[in-house]
């Protein structure tokens, strides 16, 4: 997961290479990123840049007229089987991506883990959740980055308290999407 950019922190925070070197940086934009991913338990693929996203596999019981998925958005379903018979989207379901719900045309009959569904999920560069979190982890980082300086308490506070309310802004986008 790459939200944010060297470059980028350097340029919202003022800091110059002769006081935080690449390296130290780039361990700090690793931290940040790591913390965002926590706090939001939200997954964010840059695709723009090559990454790609993660697939999972999931079993479900049949019975039911619908499943929902453990991971969110829904980027594209690869597979889904019925009793190891290979479906067709738009005619046999239909993925609410967002949601991560995947709806049937009709019941499906009875029977456990008959259900397999293979997909891909996760908010990619071109999603507002996406730039949001890039802006959050880059005003976290540049508030890490202060707080490692001596004389930068007050930045480190000012972009800490930036980069809580763009988590904040993030994680109410994130809800209002899946509601």
């Amino acid at each position: 997961m790459t939200l944010t950019t060297i470059s980028d922190v350097r340029a919202i925070a003022g800091i110059e290479a002769d006081v935080i070197d690449d390296t130290t940086l780039q361990s700090i934009i690793n931290q940040a990123e790591h913390l965002i991913k926590n706090w939001t338990n939200k997954t964010f693929v840059d695709t723009a840049n090559g990454e790609t996203p993660p697939s999972a596999t999931e079993y479900f019981d049949g019975g039911v007229d619908k499943i929902f998925v453990n991971n969110q958005p829904i980027i594209n379903v690869t597979s889904l089987k019925i009793n190891g018979e290979q479906k067709t989207e738009n005619e046999d379901y239909y993925v609410y991506h967002n949601v991560g719900m995947i709806k049937f045309s009709d019941t499906v009959d009875s029977g456990e883990k008959i259900i397999e569904i293979t997909y891909t999920y996760g908010y990619t560069s071109d999603t507002p959740e996406f730039k949001i979190a890039s802006h959050a982890a880059t005003l976290l980082a540049a508030s890490l980055a202060y707080g490692s300086l001596a004389r930068g308490k007050e930045k480190a506070m000012m972009f800490y308290e930036m980069a809580l309310k763009a988590i904040e802004r993030l994680k109410s986008q994130v809800y209002v999407r899946v509601a």
